[in-house]
Order: C-alpha cells, then sequence, then structure tokens
C-alpha cells in the first residue's frame, strides 16, 4: 500500500484566530467569553470617555 491509501479523510476543521484576537468558542463557554471580551474593551476605553447606559437582555 501507499502513503496516500494510508492517511484518513479530513473530517472536520479548525480556525486559527490571528495573533491577539480572542477566541468565542460556541458549544460551551460562549456568555463566559464575550463577558471577558467586553471587560477587556472596556477597561481600555480612556479616563472621561462618555459611557452609555445599556442593560444586559435576560
Amino acid at each position: 500500500m501507499t502513503t496516500a491509501e494510508h492517511r484518513r479523510a479530513p473530517n472536520g476543521f479548525n480556525l486559527v484566530p490571528p495573533p491577539g484576537w480572542d477566541v468565542i468558542p460556541l458549544r460551551t463557554g460562549t456568555k463566559e467569553a464575550m463577558d471577558r471580551i467586553v471587560r477587556k474593551a472596556v477597561a481600555q476605553l480612556p479616563v472621561g470617555f462618555p459611557r452609555t447606559t445599556f442593560r444586559r437582555p435576560g
């Protein structure tokens, strides 16, 4: 048998984000990842940046 005959067919894929990008899992942990990303973004706002009041649904 040749090497090609021993290879398994691909059955999925992985997305590889660029360095510095956050990953948001889709099966479990989505809410926690979104909260972490939003908190990180808000923490980077400059002092005195106008903030809008908003409510999280649910």
